[in-house]
């Protein structure tokens, strides 16, 4: 292994992402260059779907297009437009358990989440056939990211990143 001076900027950057990703600083520079990946030796021991995955959401919670969001509820919506479209079928799956208490979290209507309870502030996840309640504490967001996320195979880093992301 070799070592290499980086400036403070760049050196920061790498590891900030460490414990969003669960990447090593070395994964992480060949996500960034576009290199490909080390060898299965030097990789933690997921499949390859599950590292494709949690590499593409990755990509997604650094890109400028959710960065540039200024509101946790506009992060939440686009965050799950992404999974949307990475797995429709899985998010759909996803989406039918979780609930809470009283309330419907998703829905195909916003009439459908407007009846599931008061004040709950529907809103349509872009590029989705999907309503998703607004009205919630940031909390409550990352808990039903959360909950999103594992329903959909997605491990801890990539679980972690994306609440952090909101």
């Amino acid at each position: 292994m070799n070592s290499l001076l980086l400036e403070d900027d760049v050196f920061n950057y790498i590891v900030r992402q460490v414990p969003t990703t669960g990447l090593s600083p070395s994964a992480i520079l060949r996500l960034e260059l576009g290199l490909l990946q080390p060898s299965a030796r030097s990789q933690p021991a997921r499949s390859n779907a599950a590292r494709e995955r949690a590499s593409g959401l990755f990509e997604f919670l650094s890109s400028p297009k959710l960065r540039a969001q200024r509101t946790v509820i506009k992060r939440f919506v686009l965050i799950l437009s992404f999974l949307y479209g990475e797995k429709p079928n899985d998010f759909e799956r996803a989406t039918e358990n979780v609930t809470g208490r009283t309330r419907q979290y998703f829905g195909r209507t916003k009439r459908e989440l407007i009846q599931s309870g008061n004040h709950v502030n529907p809103k349509r996840i872009p590029d989705t056939p999907f309503w998703v309640i607004g009205n919630n504490s940031t909390n409550m967001k990352k808990d039903i990211l959360k909950a999103v996320l594992q329903a959909m195979g997605f491990d801890g880093p990539s679980i972690s990143g994306a609440q952090d992301a909101l």
